[in-house]
């Protein structure tokens, strides 16, 4: 099983500014009131998100083998996160190849819905190799950011996406899994 490489809400300072370095000069000139990020186009190179960079860092990730990375485990000041999955069914037939992974890029991530339902499930991070414990997340969340390309994007996950989104969210705002595990004495 590979390595799970979020519950925070991001601050909304924090996505309007990054939002505002978004904008063209046109566009911040066209209104002076304030614009919310699903709003308008995110330009990334204008943020400064290298896109050939994001993608060589996803190397190390498939590598380890992990299934997620966020910006700033590989050196880059950025809200950013990539996700890999496949939805794989439990009874999948041996001689049947699984589903091709979907790449999730996604800029100024933001959990905007969450279950009540908490699931218990076993995590780990590149940040900590060769460490894994139980976590217990949300089993399914709405996340809102842009892709690459600064289109607008809305992911819906449960069980294993949703526990990805979550734990790369947390990243970007400093917060490692352990800090997740609900009794420290098991870590």
């Amino acid at each position: 099983m590979p390595t799970i490489v979020a519950m925070t809400l991001a601050s909304s300072s924090a996505i309007a500014t990054v939002a505002a370095r978004a904008m063209s000069p046109n566009e911040s000139q066209t209104s002076s009131r304030a614009r919310t990020p699903g709003t308008m186009k995110c330009r990334l190179s204008s943020c400064g998100l290298n896109q050939t960079r994001m993608r060589a860092s996803m190397e190390p990730m498939r590598a380890a083998p992990g299934v997620g990375l966020a910006a700033p485990q590989v050196a880059v000041s950025q809200r950013v996160v990539v996700i890999e999955y496949a939805e794989v069914p439990d009874d999948l037939p041996e001689d049947v190849e699984p589903p091709e992974p979907k790449l999730y890029v996604v800029v100024n991530p933001h959990i905007v819905d969450h279950s009540d339902e908490l699931v218990d499930g076993n995590e780990g991070c590149l940040s900590l190799p060769g460490i894994e414990y139980d976590c217990v997340r949300a089993q399914r969340v709405v996340a809102k950011g842009f892709n690459e390309y600064g289109d607008p994007v809305i992911i819906e996950g449960s069980d294993l996406l949703a526990r990805c989104i979550q734990h790369e969210t947390d990243h970007l705002d400093g917060i490692l899994y352990p800090q997740r595990v609900r009794d420290l004495r098991d870590f």
